[in-house]
């Protein structure tokens, strides 16, 4: 019986320290990924969009599970008009922003809040439904063009109740005005 306390005590340092030291790997992972993702930020306001997205799809493969690498891969899917890589890469982000440990700016002097992030992205998510709504129309789909219209407003909707930044507020409540409640 003492051997097998003995036993079960050790266990538990082992599982502390492994826990322990994978949360450290995860947050280096984390800190590496913002890293770049903040000189994708770089980039992109000196005008170098190509390098800025290389730099975004590398912070994305140390750390695919960084929310904001994974929201602005969307906000560049949609500069691109490709609809069905925005709207991966919203919805992933959206899921993973409300996890512990997600940075929300690449830069320590720039407050973002969650509210302004999730408020923005779901608006943008609602934008992306509304060109694949358009894309199922084109396609003659009517009920799938229908369930992405219904998705849109959901999501903008959703958005309009935290903080979107303006321009994307002003959008979103066009779409609203053009499609209703």
């Amino acid at each position: 019986m003492k051997d097998m306390r003995k036993i079960f005590y050790y266990l538990l340092i082992i599982l502390f320290l492994y826990g322990f030291s994978a949360a450290n790997a995860q947050t280096d992972k984390r800190t590496i990924a913002m890293d770049v993702l903040k000189e994708a930020f770089q980039k992109e306001m000196t005008g170098n969009r190509d390098e800025a997205i290389k730099l975004v799809v590398k912070s994305l493969s140390i750390d695919p599970d960084l929310a904001q690498a994974n929201l602005v891969r969307a906000e560049f899917a949609v500069d691109y008009r490709d609809w069905e890589t925005a709207k991966r890469y919203y919805q992933k982000g959206l899921v993973l922003i409300d996890q512990p440990d997600q940075p929300l700016s690449p830069e320590s002097g720039i407050e973002i809040t969650k509210s302004e992030v999730k408020g923005t992205s779901k608006c943008m998510l609602g934008l992306v439904y509304i060109m694949l709504s358009k894309n199922a129309r084109d396609s003659r789909d009517d009920l799938l063009e229908y369930e992405y219209i219904l998705k849109a407003k959901k999501q903008i909707n959703d958005g309009l109740k935290l903080d979107p930044i303006p321009s994307v507020r002003v959008m979103a409540e066009d779409i609203i005005k053009k499609y209703g409640d």
